[in-house]
């Protein structure tokens, strides 16, 4: 074989065994294999570049598939870390990947769910913490306070302001202080009641427990105002025994007498006639007690019924003094009524009005000895105002805030033979406010005492009364 620069040349011996050796000679122009040559080489040039082309895409396309949903996730989760649980991923795939995301999503959708309902409960927490009356406190093991309703903070600046002379709503005071130590030595309950500035504070702390139920991680303090609880609680009492007074001087008195009239004591009809009359107004006073509890308790109940209609307050009262009359000519008294001439007319229960009027005429004669006693109205700005003014005995300073609580008497030996049940005054107060009116007492030792009654008048008698005095 022989090979030129311009031809290729192919040389085969021949060999016949019948005939001469000879030689078989083959040539061709190397310019005729070029074009298959660059043809080819060409074609592999091409099928190599398309080969990276179509790898690379490939490889491109499945990258994309793969970091699209894992850069969404990590989208979601990072908007997730700042509060936003509704982000989800979109999932196109089966594989292990879109798996993960449907993962992703139901994880996403569980904490959404849970973190909606965590914040609901905390929600109704905060509002049933801050509708209570009750204060809450709830702190650390060193005492700081990490949570507090609005009762708990007033009652903490309170007993801060008291304590140190400057608001801290971030630690104990002393008082809690040491139950909160007790507690935390102890770990159990305490509860006691104290006195913070005139109210009576029940005072419960208990220990907090960690998940662990074992260990401890702070305390709870509920702080709870039983201060109408306690003068309840002193009233029924009060109450109890007073009526328990009351009707037991009637009902020895009663038994006395009437034993010695069962033991024909005296043969007399005039003795027998005294401890019969002694019986029947001892049997009439507790009659009179009962009917003033059972009003009493009516009207502080809402359950008495006033019979309101238009009356003239004049009138009312006119006859009302016209009562005590003779008695003030009898106990040598000098009576003076004033009102005006013109009618008064008000909305009320002429029967009740009157009953408070003859209860406080009654306190003022029975109260006085010498002098004077007044009774006295006059109309302004819409109001009707009822005086009854004695010389009498007067009030003790101390006992003011007192004479309209329920068996409140003055002192027997500054008064007449007659007593009341110590429950007139309470009734009417009771009365005059359910005429939405007032009544008040101004009072001097010894110098005497001053009802005044106030009554709000119906509009034509209070115009009347405008053009009288234009």
């Amino acid at each position: 074989m022989g090979n030129r620069s311009n031809e290729l040349a192919v040389y085969v011996k021949l060999v016949d065994p019948g005939s001469l050796p000879g030689m078989l000679v083959v040539t061709q122009q190397m310019s005729v294999l070029d074009e298959p040559a660059h043809e080819m080489r060409n074609l592999v040039v091409f099928d190599t570049v398309l080969g990276v082309i179509l790898a690379t895409g490939f490889a491109f396309v499945i990258s994309n598939n793969l970091s699209r949903p894992l850069l969404q996730m990590n989208r979601a989760a990072e908007q997730m870390a700042r509060g936003h649980y509704r982000q989800r991923v979109k999932v196109v795939t089966n594989d292990e990947v879109g798996r993960l995301g449907q993962t992703f999503n139901a994880l996403a959708e569980e904490l959404s769910t849970t973190i909606e309902q965590l914040s609901m409960e905390r929600e109704g927490l905060q509002r049933i913490l801050s509708s209570l009356e009750d204060g809450v406190v709830a702190t650390d093991m060193l005492g700081h306070v990490v949570l507090a309703n609005p009762p708990a903070r007033r009652r903490l600046r309170m007993l801060s302001v008291a304590e140190q002379g400057v608001v801290n709503e971030q630690l104990l005071p002393d008082r809690l202080m040491k139950l909160f130590v007790r507690v935390t030595q102890e770990q159990e309950p305490v509860f006691r009641e104290d006195t913070w500035e005139g109210r009576t504070m029940a005072i419960t702390m208990l220990p907090l427990y960690e998940a662990d139920a074992s260990t401890m991680r702070g305390t709870l303090c509920v702080l709870r105002d039983v201060t109408e609880e306690r003068r309840l609680d002193r009233l029924r009492k009060d109450f109890i025994a007073n009526v328990s007074h009351e009707l037991r001087t009637p009902l020895s008195m009663m038994q006395g007498y009437t034993e010695a009239l069962l033991d024909d004591i005296s043969d007399d009809p005039a003795m027998r006639q005294e401890l019969t009359e002694i019986i029947h107004d001892e049997t009439l006073r507790m009659k009179r007690l009962v009917n003033d509890l059972l009003n009493l308790a009516q009207l502080e109940s809402g359950q008495f019924q006033m019979n309101i209609h238009r009356i003239d307050l004049v009138q009312l009262i006119r006859r009302t003094a016209r009562k005590f009359q003779a008695l003030a000519s009898e106990y040598g008294l000098a009576f003076r009524l004033s009102t005006q001439d013109e009618p008064v007319w008000i909305e009320a229960d002429e029967d009740r009005l009157e009953q408070v009027f003859t209860n406080l005429l009654d306190n003022a004669f029975r109260h006085t000895a010498e002098g004077a006693i007044s009774f006295v109205s006059d109309i302004r700005n819409g109001y009707a105002y009822i005086r009854v003014s004695d010389t009498g005995a007067g009030i003790p300073e101390e006992d003011l805030p007192y004479i309209f609580e329920r068996f409140y008497k003055a002192d027997k030996a500054r008064t007449r033979s007659r007593s009341g049940t110590g429950l007139g005054l309470a009734i009417a107060r009771q009365i005059v406010f359910e005429h939405q009116g007032d009544i008040l007492v101004e009072s001097r030792f010894g110098e005497g005492t001053t009802f005044t009654v106030v009554l709000p008048i119906s509009n034509d008698s209070e115009q009347r009364q405008s053009d009288r005095w234009e």
